[in-house]
């Protein structure tokens, strides 16, 4: 069995050659020639299976890009979706996002597959951070990131942060600052939460489900504060700081002159 090794910018690259992602050694991806030996922990066309062998079935994405809506009508904004939605539903969520001031932007997927979210229980986050789309290349010159429900865990990484966390909006802030992308994201709950189907009464008095549109929930009215934060806020962009090093001498001159 030959092994090459790539860069791990390449590693997407790969396209449909006939290899197989059999892990990572230091900063660098290796592969494998396809030999019809299935080994655990490889990614399979790109796919990284290492979190749950259910992610077996899941269905790869060719275009990660689900809404482009951009125009020069206001800032850009980068909507990070986080699962493969319905065209029926994005045609709602599209319409949803204009009618709160978000007018120029893109819906990407975080994810590079379709997997039902029941198939991740207790991996969620895990699978989020090792098999998340290049989702990064249209956060370019974006005002800020709209993160949609567990598309939190592509930008953080862990699960130490999730929507919840952010609605308390009068003595905290609901956005925080991400040195990974470098930028601002404002998360929101998963729009399958804000387009719930409820229950309504007909004229005739009887009840059916209806789901004409964002439910009427602290979930839906979260999210549209947020649109309107992420539209009116000018929020600055933060530079990394600088680490200075020194001697023990240079260390010792700077305590003398701040003593004298």
């Amino acid at each position: 069995m030959f092994i090459y090794r790539l860069r791990t910018s390449d590693a997407e690259d790969v396209g449909n050659c006939d290899v197989f992602l059999y892990g990572r050694i230091g900063g660098e991806a290796a592969y494998i020639l396809r030999e019809g030996v299935y080994m655990s922990g490889f990614a399979f066309g790109g796919l990284n299976v290492a979190s749950t062998k259910k992610s077996l079935s899941a269905e790869l994405i060719q275009n990660i890009v689900q809404i482009d809506h951009t125009t020069n009508k206001g800032p850009y904004v980068l909507v990070l979706l986080d699962e493969f939605y319905h065209p029926d539903k994005l045609k709602k969520i599209t319409i949803f996002l204009e009618r709160n001031g978000i007018r120029n932007f893109r819906a990407v997927n975080a994810l590079n597959c379709i997997i039902p979210k029941g198939d991740l229980k207790g991996e969620l986050s895990k699978f989020y951070r090792i098999n998340q789309s290049k989702w990064k290349t249209y956060a370019e010159g974006a005002c800020g990131i709209i993160a949609v429900g567990a598309a939190l865990y592509a930008i953080t990484q862990s699960s130490d942060l999730q929507t919840s966390f952010f609605y308390d909006v009068i003595f905290n802030k609901s956005y925080f600052w991400s040195p990974d992308v470098e930028n601002w994201v404002f998360p929101i709950d998963s729009f399958q939460d804000i387009f719930v189907a409820v229950q309504a009464k007909n004229t005739d008095r009887m009840y059916h489900i209806d789901n004409p549109g964002p439910a009427n929930t602290y979930k839906t009215h979260f999210a549209e504060y947020q649109f309107k934060q992420i539209t009116s806020l000018h929020l600055p962009t933060l530079k990394k700081p600088k680490i200075r090093y020194m001697t023990y001498s240079e260390y010792k001159k700077l305590n003398l002159i701040a003593g004298s």
